[in-house]
Protein backbone atom coordinates (compact mmCIF):
# COMPACT_ATOMS: atom_id res chain seq x y z
CA UNK A 1 0.00 0.00 0.00
CA UNK A 2 1.37 3.47 -0.46
CA UNK A 3 0.52 5.37 2.29
CA UNK A 4 2.30 8.39 1.02
CA UNK A 5 -0.31 8.80 -1.74
CA UNK A 6 -3.46 7.09 -0.63
CA UNK A 7 -5.42 8.42 2.36
CA UNK A 8 -7.28 6.20 4.55
CA UNK A 9 -11.07 5.86 4.63
CA UNK A 10 -12.93 6.16 7.55
CA UNK A 11 -13.52 2.37 8.05
CA UNK A 12 -16.80 3.14 10.25
CA UNK A 13 -18.51 5.33 7.37
CA UNK A 14 -21.16 2.95 5.50
CA UNK A 15 -20.73 5.88 1.99
CA UNK A 16 -17.00 6.16 2.37
CA UNK A 17 -16.26 2.18 2.54
CA UNK A 18 -18.77 1.64 -0.42
CA UNK A 19 -17.35 4.56 -2.50
CA UNK A 20 -14.01 3.71 -1.83
CA UNK A 21 -10.76 2.04 -3.65
CA UNK A 22 -9.52 -1.36 -2.44
CA UNK A 23 -6.15 -0.03 -1.07
CA UNK A 24 -8.22 2.36 0.90
CA UNK A 25 -9.92 -0.07 2.36
CA UNK A 26 -6.81 -2.35 2.91
CA UNK A 27 -4.96 1.10 4.54
CA UNK A 28 -7.90 1.31 6.61
CA UNK A 29 -8.29 -1.70 8.09
CA UNK A 30 -4.26 -2.48 9.45
CA UNK A 31 -4.85 1.32 10.41
CA UNK A 32 -8.71 0.06 12.43
CA UNK A 33 -6.12 -3.30 13.55
CA UNK A 34 -3.61 -0.90 15.47
CA UNK A 35 -6.89 -0.04 17.40
CA UNK A 36 -8.32 -3.40 18.01
CA UNK A 37 -4.61 -4.38 19.22
CA UNK A 38 -4.56 -1.04 21.71
CA UNK A 39 -8.08 -2.18 22.71
CA UNK A 40 -6.67 -5.66 23.88
CA UNK A 41 -3.47 -5.26 24.76
CA UNK A 42 -4.36 -3.34 28.37
CA UNK A 43 -7.63 -3.77 28.67
CA UNK A 44 -8.44 -0.34 27.61
CA UNK A 45 -7.58 1.47 24.10
CA UNK A 46 -4.08 2.52 25.04
CA UNK A 47 -2.50 3.84 20.99
CA UNK A 48 0.70 4.77 22.49
CA UNK A 49 1.32 1.22 24.35
CA UNK A 50 0.46 -0.44 21.07
CA UNK A 51 2.95 1.47 19.15
CA UNK A 52 5.61 0.89 21.29
CA UNK A 53 4.74 -2.89 21.31
CA UNK A 54 4.50 -2.65 17.43
CA UNK A 55 7.89 -1.25 17.62
CA UNK A 56 9.36 -3.57 19.75
CA UNK A 57 7.93 -6.51 17.47
CA UNK A 58 9.79 -5.47 14.81
CA UNK A 59 13.00 -4.12 16.00
CA UNK A 60 15.24 -6.26 14.23
CA UNK A 61 13.41 -5.60 10.72
CA UNK A 62 11.86 -9.15 11.25
CA UNK A 63 8.08 -9.72 12.63
CA UNK A 64 7.09 -12.88 14.77
CA UNK A 65 4.54 -14.83 12.11
CA UNK A 66 2.19 -16.27 15.06
CA UNK A 67 3.05 -17.09 18.62
CA UNK A 68 -1.01 -17.56 19.50
CA UNK A 69 -0.79 -14.30 21.04
CA UNK A 70 0.95 -16.16 23.96
CA UNK A 71 3.50 -13.09 24.54
CA UNK A 72 1.73 -10.20 25.05
CA UNK A 73 4.98 -7.62 25.08
CA UNK A 74 4.72 -8.40 20.95
CA UNK A 75 2.29 -8.07 18.14
CA UNK A 76 2.22 -10.96 15.94
CA UNK A 77 1.57 -10.29 12.00
CA UNK A 78 -1.48 -12.66 12.40
CA UNK A 79 -2.66 -10.63 15.35
CA UNK A 80 -2.12 -7.73 12.96
CA UNK A 81 -3.82 -9.59 9.96
CA UNK A 82 -6.99 -10.71 12.83
CA UNK A 83 -7.09 -7.35 13.65
CA UNK A 84 -7.91 -5.80 9.59
CA UNK A 85 -9.91 -8.87 8.90
CA UNK A 86 -11.66 -7.72 12.46
CA UNK A 87 -12.33 -4.66 10.97
CA UNK A 88 -13.36 -5.10 7.67
CA UNK A 89 -16.18 -7.55 9.22
CA UNK A 90 -17.54 -5.04 11.03
CA UNK A 91 -17.67 -2.47 8.33
CA UNK A 92 -19.57 -5.30 5.63
CA UNK A 93 -17.05 -5.32 3.52
CA UNK A 94 -13.45 -7.61 2.36
CA UNK A 95 -10.48 -6.89 1.24
CA UNK A 96 -10.46 -6.88 -2.46
CA UNK A 97 -6.44 -5.54 -3.13
CA UNK A 98 -4.87 -8.63 -2.77
CA UNK A 99 -2.89 -7.20 0.39
CA UNK A 100 -4.03 -9.69 3.17
CA UNK A 101 -4.45 -12.87 1.07
CA UNK A 102 -0.77 -11.87 0.64
CA UNK A 103 0.35 -11.08 4.09
CA UNK A 104 -1.75 -14.61 5.31
CA UNK A 105 0.42 -16.28 2.86
CA UNK A 106 3.87 -15.19 4.17
CA UNK A 107 3.07 -16.01 7.94
CA UNK A 108 1.33 -19.62 6.46
CA UNK A 109 4.64 -19.93 4.59
CA UNK A 110 7.28 -18.28 7.27
CA UNK A 111 9.96 -19.74 7.79
CA UNK A 112 11.61 -20.29 11.97
CA UNK A 113 7.79 -18.66 12.40
CA UNK A 114 9.52 -15.01 11.36
CA UNK A 115 8.64 -13.30 8.27
CA UNK A 116 11.08 -10.92 6.69
CA UNK A 117 9.69 -8.41 4.55
CA UNK A 118 11.67 -7.66 1.41
CA UNK A 119 13.92 -5.20 2.00
CA UNK A 120 14.04 -1.49 0.67
CA UNK A 121 15.79 -0.98 -2.34
CA UNK A 122 18.23 1.45 -0.73
CA UNK A 123 18.82 -1.55 1.86
CA UNK A 124 22.36 -1.80 0.72
CA UNK A 125 23.22 1.49 0.12
CA UNK A 126 26.40 2.79 1.33
CA UNK A 127 25.58 5.16 4.62
CA UNK A 128 25.52 8.24 2.81
CA UNK A 129 23.10 7.05 0.10
CA UNK A 130 20.81 5.83 2.84
CA UNK A 131 20.85 9.45 4.11
CA UNK A 132 20.02 10.95 0.74
CA UNK A 133 17.03 8.67 0.04
CA UNK A 134 15.76 9.19 3.27
CA UNK A 135 16.29 13.60 2.43
CA UNK A 136 14.57 12.42 -0.85
CA UNK A 137 11.76 10.71 1.06
CA UNK A 138 11.24 13.30 3.54
CA UNK A 139 11.13 16.29 0.84
CA UNK A 140 8.52 14.00 -1.11
CA UNK A 141 6.49 13.52 2.61
CA UNK A 142 6.72 17.06 2.82
CA UNK A 143 6.19 18.41 -0.87
CA UNK A 144 2.34 16.15 0.04
CA UNK A 145 1.87 17.73 3.31
CA UNK A 146 2.12 21.23 1.78
CA UNK A 147 0.22 20.52 -0.99
CA UNK A 148 -2.79 18.50 1.10
CA UNK A 149 -2.49 21.74 3.79
CA UNK A 150 -2.36 24.41 1.10
CA UNK A 151 -5.32 23.18 -0.59
CA UNK A 152 -7.70 22.46 3.09
CA UNK A 153 -5.70 26.45 3.06
CA UNK A 154 -7.04 27.66 0.54
CA UNK A 155 -10.40 26.42 0.32
CA UNK A 156 -10.77 28.03 3.74
CA UNK A 157 -9.22 31.33 2.78
CA UNK A 158 -11.97 31.15 0.18
CA UNK A 159 -14.79 30.50 2.61
CA UNK A 160 -13.40 33.11 5.14
CA UNK A 161 -12.98 36.10 2.41
CA UNK A 162 -16.82 35.12 0.87
CA UNK A 163 -18.23 34.85 4.58
CA UNK A 164 -16.47 38.48 4.97
CA UNK A 165 -17.41 40.22 2.12
CA UNK A 166 -21.18 38.76 2.75
CA UNK A 167 -20.67 39.82 6.94
CA UNK A 168 -20.43 43.59 6.05
CA UNK A 169 -23.36 43.35 3.92
CA UNK A 170 -25.23 41.66 6.28
CA UNK A 171 -23.80 44.45 8.79
CA UNK A 172 -24.56 47.27 6.82
CA UNK A 173 -28.33 46.34 5.70
CA UNK A 174 -29.39 43.76 8.22
CA UNK A 175 -27.89 43.24 11.66
CA UNK A 176 -26.36 46.70 11.64
CA UNK A 177 -29.77 48.59 10.96
CA UNK A 178 -31.78 45.68 13.66
CA UNK A 179 -29.33 46.54 16.49
CA UNK A 180 -29.30 50.34 16.01
CA UNK A 181 -32.86 50.27 15.75
CA UNK A 182 -33.14 47.92 19.11
CA UNK A 183 -31.19 50.87 20.61
CA UNK A 184 -33.27 53.22 19.26
CA UNK A 185 -36.59 51.89 20.95
CA UNK A 186 -34.07 50.83 24.40
CA UNK A 187 -33.50 54.85 24.57
CA UNK A 188 -37.39 55.67 23.81
CA UNK A 189 -37.89 53.20 26.36
CA UNK A 190 -35.34 54.83 28.39
CA UNK A 191 -36.81 58.51 27.56
CA UNK A 192 -40.05 57.38 29.01
CA UNK A 193 -42.19 55.98 26.29
CA UNK A 194 -44.75 53.54 28.21
CA UNK A 195 -45.81 51.25 25.04
CA UNK A 196 -45.02 48.40 24.95
CA UNK A 197 -45.57 47.16 20.82
CA UNK A 198 -42.28 47.74 19.12
CA UNK A 199 -43.87 48.48 15.95
CA UNK A 200 -45.05 52.21 17.63
CA UNK A 201 -41.37 52.83 18.32
CA UNK A 202 -40.58 55.21 15.43
CA UNK A 203 -37.40 57.09 14.13
CA UNK A 204 -37.92 60.48 12.42
CA UNK A 205 -41.68 59.24 12.30
CA UNK A 206 -40.68 55.98 10.42
CA UNK A 207 -41.36 52.34 12.20
CA UNK A 208 -38.55 50.31 12.70
CA UNK A 209 -40.15 47.25 13.65
CA UNK A 210 -43.15 45.63 12.49
CA UNK A 211 -43.98 43.28 15.13
CA UNK A 212 -42.46 42.39 18.52
CA UNK A 213 -43.08 43.76 22.32
CA UNK A 214 -39.95 45.80 24.57
CA UNK A 215 -41.20 46.23 28.16
CA UNK A 216 -38.51 47.84 30.86
CA UNK A 217 -39.16 46.51 34.43
CA UNK A 218 -37.18 47.48 37.23
CA UNK A 219 -34.75 49.62 35.02
CA UNK A 220 -33.85 46.20 32.55
CA UNK A 221 -35.59 46.58 29.25
CA UNK A 222 -36.12 43.29 26.63
CA UNK A 223 -37.15 43.20 23.42
CA UNK A 224 -38.80 40.00 22.45
CA UNK A 225 -39.04 38.44 19.02
CA UNK A 226 -38.83 41.52 17.54
CA UNK A 227 -38.69 41.95 13.56
CA UNK A 228 -37.11 44.49 11.89
CA UNK A 229 -36.11 43.86 7.62
CA UNK A 230 -36.05 40.37 8.17
CA UNK A 231 -33.75 40.26 11.12
CA UNK A 232 -35.34 39.01 14.48
CA UNK A 233 -34.15 40.75 17.60
CA UNK A 234 -34.28 39.88 21.24
CA UNK A 235 -32.51 41.70 24.03
CA UNK A 236 -32.17 42.45 27.37
CA UNK A 237 -30.21 45.05 28.61
CA UNK A 238 -29.41 46.56 32.49
CA UNK A 239 -30.19 50.78 32.39
CA UNK A 240 -28.62 52.40 34.97
CA UNK A 241 -30.20 52.44 38.79
CA UNK A 242 -32.69 54.98 39.65
CA UNK A 243 -30.91 57.70 42.24
CA UNK A 244 -27.35 57.01 41.29
CA UNK A 245 -25.02 59.39 40.78
CA UNK A 246 -21.94 59.38 38.95
CA UNK A 247 -19.37 60.51 36.22
CA UNK A 248 -19.46 56.91 34.35
CA UNK A 249 -22.50 54.93 33.14
CA UNK A 250 -22.78 51.34 31.97
CA UNK A 251 -25.67 49.73 30.08
CA UNK A 252 -25.15 46.02 30.68
CA UNK A 253 -26.22 43.91 27.65
CA UNK A 254 -27.48 40.30 29.45
CA UNK A 255 -27.90 38.98 26.28
CA UNK A 256 -28.70 39.47 22.44
CA UNK A 257 -29.66 37.33 19.93
CA UNK A 258 -30.42 38.89 15.48
CA UNK A 259 -31.01 36.19 13.72
CA UNK A 260 -31.86 36.67 9.69
CA UNK A 261 -31.72 34.40 6.36
CA UNK A 262 -27.89 35.21 5.69
CA UNK A 263 -26.44 35.67 9.00
CA UNK A 264 -27.11 34.88 12.73
CA UNK A 265 -25.53 36.92 15.84
CA UNK A 266 -25.18 36.06 19.59
CA UNK A 267 -24.09 38.49 22.09
CA UNK A 268 -23.38 36.47 25.20
CA UNK A 269 -22.70 39.16 27.58
CA UNK A 270 -21.86 43.04 26.80
CA UNK A 271 -21.68 46.35 28.25
CA UNK A 272 -22.33 50.15 26.27
CA UNK A 273 -20.45 52.37 28.83
CA UNK A 274 -20.17 56.20 28.91
CA UNK A 275 -18.63 58.88 30.72
CA UNK A 276 -20.18 62.19 31.54
CA UNK A 277 -18.23 65.75 31.30
CA UNK A 278 -20.08 66.53 35.23
CA UNK A 279 -21.45 63.67 37.89
CA UNK A 280 -24.92 63.23 36.47
CA UNK A 281 -27.81 61.75 38.61
CA UNK A 282 -30.11 58.73 37.31
CA UNK A 283 -33.73 60.20 38.03
CA UNK A 284 -36.50 58.04 36.34
CA UNK A 285 -39.58 60.15 37.25
CA UNK A 286 -37.97 62.79 35.24
CA UNK A 287 -37.05 60.65 32.56
CA UNK A 288 -40.52 59.68 32.08
CA UNK A 289 -41.88 62.30 32.47
CA UNK A 290 -39.39 63.49 29.63
CA UNK A 291 -38.02 66.94 31.90
CA UNK A 292 -34.56 65.09 32.41
CA UNK A 293 -31.45 66.97 31.59
CA UNK A 294 -29.68 65.20 29.11
CA UNK A 295 -26.21 64.15 30.22
CA UNK A 296 -23.25 65.95 29.09
CA UNK A 297 -21.34 62.47 27.66
CA UNK A 298 -17.67 63.22 27.04
CA UNK A 299 -16.36 59.44 26.06
CA UNK A 300 -17.64 56.00 25.50
CA UNK A 301 -16.68 52.58 25.27
CA UNK A 302 -18.38 49.08 24.25
CA UNK A 303 -17.45 45.67 24.64
CA UNK A 304 -18.92 42.36 23.41
CA UNK A 305 -18.60 38.68 23.58
CA UNK A 306 -20.10 37.80 20.47
CA UNK A 307 -20.31 34.63 18.41
CA UNK A 308 -21.05 35.95 14.15
CA UNK A 309 -22.12 32.94 12.01
CA UNK A 310 -22.48 33.91 8.03
CA UNK A 311 -24.27 31.60 6.47
CA UNK A 312 -24.78 32.88 3.33
CA UNK A 313 -22.37 35.01 0.13
CA UNK A 314 -23.20 38.50 -0.60
CA UNK A 315 -25.41 37.32 -3.76
CA UNK A 316 -27.56 35.15 -1.03
CA UNK A 317 -26.41 31.60 -1.90
CA UNK A 318 -25.83 29.31 0.96
CA UNK A 319 -22.53 28.81 1.98
CA UNK A 320 -21.14 25.09 1.56
CA UNK A 321 -19.46 25.56 5.14
CA UNK A 322 -20.66 28.39 7.25
CA UNK A 323 -18.46 30.89 8.49
CA UNK A 324 -18.55 31.64 12.68
CA UNK A 325 -16.46 34.39 14.52
CA UNK A 326 -16.25 33.56 18.34
CA UNK A 327 -14.62 36.00 20.48
CA UNK A 328 -14.60 39.70 21.68
CA UNK A 329 -14.89 43.17 20.37
CA UNK A 330 -13.91 46.19 22.16
CA UNK A 331 -14.57 49.63 20.27
CA UNK A 332 -13.26 53.24 22.65
CA UNK A 333 -15.10 56.07 21.52
CA UNK A 334 -14.29 60.24 22.51
CA UNK A 335 -14.21 64.09 21.65
CA UNK A 336 -18.40 63.84 20.86
CA UNK A 337 -20.32 66.63 19.34
CA UNK A 338 -23.61 67.99 19.78
CA UNK A 339 -26.58 69.26 17.35
CA UNK A 340 -28.27 72.74 18.56
CA UNK A 341 -31.20 70.66 20.61
CA UNK A 342 -27.26 69.17 22.75
CA UNK A 343 -28.25 65.28 21.60
CA UNK A 344 -24.93 64.04 20.33
CA UNK A 345 -24.82 63.65 16.60
CA UNK A 346 -20.98 62.59 16.10
CA UNK A 347 -18.58 60.09 18.49
CA UNK A 348 -15.09 59.36 17.34
CA UNK A 349 -13.65 55.92 17.54
CA UNK A 350 -10.32 56.09 18.91
CA UNK A 351 -9.30 52.29 19.22
CA UNK A 352 -10.82 48.84 18.14
CA UNK A 353 -9.90 45.31 19.47
CA UNK A 354 -11.01 42.36 17.73
CA UNK A 355 -9.35 38.60 19.15
CA UNK A 356 -11.21 35.32 18.81
CA UNK A 357 -11.48 32.25 16.50
CA UNK A 358 -12.91 31.72 12.91
CA UNK A 359 -14.10 28.05 11.99
CA UNK A 360 -16.45 26.27 10.08
CA UNK A 361 -18.48 23.46 10.55
CA UNK A 362 -15.70 21.60 8.32
CA UNK A 363 -13.67 21.93 10.92
CA UNK A 364 -11.28 24.45 10.01
CA UNK A 365 -10.42 26.72 12.09
CA UNK A 366 -7.85 29.86 12.84
CA UNK A 367 -7.27 32.35 15.87
CA UNK A 368 -6.77 35.89 15.23
CA UNK A 369 -6.49 39.39 16.48
CA UNK A 370 -6.86 42.71 15.47
CA UNK A 371 -5.49 46.15 17.04
CA UNK A 372 -6.21 49.74 15.76
CA UNK A 373 -5.64 53.10 17.45
CA UNK A 374 -6.33 56.32 16.34
CA UNK A 375 -3.94 58.30 18.29
CA UNK A 376 -5.07 61.99 17.42
CA UNK A 377 -8.65 60.91 17.59
CA UNK A 378 -9.48 64.01 20.08
CA UNK A 379 -8.42 66.39 17.33
CA UNK A 380 -11.18 65.07 14.88
CA UNK A 381 -13.69 67.69 14.24
CA UNK A 382 -16.67 66.56 11.66
CA UNK A 383 -17.33 69.20 8.92
CA UNK A 384 -20.54 67.55 7.77
CA UNK A 385 -22.60 64.34 7.05
CA UNK A 386 -23.53 62.72 4.13
CA UNK A 387 -26.66 60.46 4.54
CA UNK A 388 -25.87 58.36 1.41
CA UNK A 389 -28.42 55.39 2.59
CA UNK A 390 -27.70 51.96 1.41
CA UNK A 391 -25.75 52.69 -1.81
CA UNK A 392 -24.12 50.52 -4.27
CA UNK A 393 -20.40 51.14 -5.10
CA UNK A 394 -20.65 50.84 -9.00
CA UNK A 395 -23.67 53.67 -8.97
CA UNK A 396 -21.37 56.59 -6.42
CA UNK A 397 -18.34 57.78 -6.86
CA UNK A 398 -16.55 60.19 -4.14
CA UNK A 399 -13.20 61.57 -3.80
CA UNK A 400 -11.88 63.56 -1.20
CA UNK A 401 -9.22 66.29 -2.79
CA UNK A 402 -7.54 69.28 -0.39
CA UNK A 403 -10.61 70.59 1.95
CA UNK A 404 -13.08 69.58 -0.46
CA UNK A 405 -15.15 66.28 -0.42
CA UNK A 406 -17.68 65.26 -3.15
CA UNK A 407 -19.96 62.75 -4.25
CA UNK A 408 -21.91 61.57 -7.41
CA UNK A 409 -24.92 59.72 -7.16
CA UNK A 410 -27.63 59.02 -10.20
CA UNK A 411 -30.31 61.38 -8.24
CA UNK A 412 -27.63 64.18 -7.07
CA UNK A 413 -23.70 65.68 -6.79
CA UNK A 414 -22.93 66.87 -2.94
CA UNK A 415 -19.70 68.73 -2.44
CA UNK A 416 -18.53 69.52 1.13
CA UNK A 417 -15.88 71.71 2.04
CA UNK A 418 -14.40 72.21 4.93
CA UNK A 419 -12.73 76.27 5.79
CA UNK A 420 -9.66 75.40 8.00
CA UNK A 421 -9.56 79.39 8.87
CA UNK A 422 -12.74 79.24 11.01
CA UNK A 423 -13.55 75.63 11.01
CA UNK A 424 -16.78 76.38 9.06
CA UNK A 425 -18.41 73.92 6.14
CA UNK A 426 -19.89 74.81 3.02
CA UNK A 427 -22.70 72.05 2.11
CA UNK A 428 -23.80 72.63 -1.45
CA UNK A 429 -26.11 69.76 -3.60
CA UNK A 430 -27.23 69.65 -7.08
CA UNK A 431 -30.11 67.83 -7.88
CA UNK A 432 -30.56 65.93 -11.37
CA UNK A 433 -33.82 67.82 -11.49
CA UNK A 434 -32.10 71.37 -11.62
CA UNK A 435 -32.95 71.96 -8.08
CA UNK A 436 -29.73 73.14 -5.93
CA UNK A 437 -28.74 74.77 -2.66
CA UNK A 438 -25.54 75.82 -0.86
CA UNK A 439 -25.36 76.09 3.39
CA UNK A 440 -22.84 77.23 5.34
CA UNK A 441 -22.25 75.47 8.91
CA UNK A 442 -20.24 76.84 11.81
Amino acid sequence: IDILNIKPLDITDSTAVASGSAAQKAYAAFSAAIGVLADSSSGSPDINAALETLETSFADGMIMADDGGANAGIFSLQEIINGANSALTQAGTADTSGTIAALQNDVDNAVGNVVDPVADSHAGDAPLDKVKAFVADVRTWGTVIEAEMKTKGDAFDQQVSLASTAADMSQQFLIGPAFDGAFDAVMQKFDGNIETDLALYTVAGVPQFSSGSITNTAGVVTILNGVINGTTVNLVVELPVDGSMASSFTLGITSASLTSAASDVVITSGSITFTTASPYTVDWTAIDNGTALEPDVSSGSIELDVSLTQKQDDVGQALVSPVTFAGNIALSLTNPTHDTDGNINWITPSALTLAGNVSTDAGESLDASLTVDITNANSFVPVGELPVGHVKNNIVTWNYSGNTYTAVTPEATVTITWNSGDGSAIVSQAYSDGYSYTNTFF
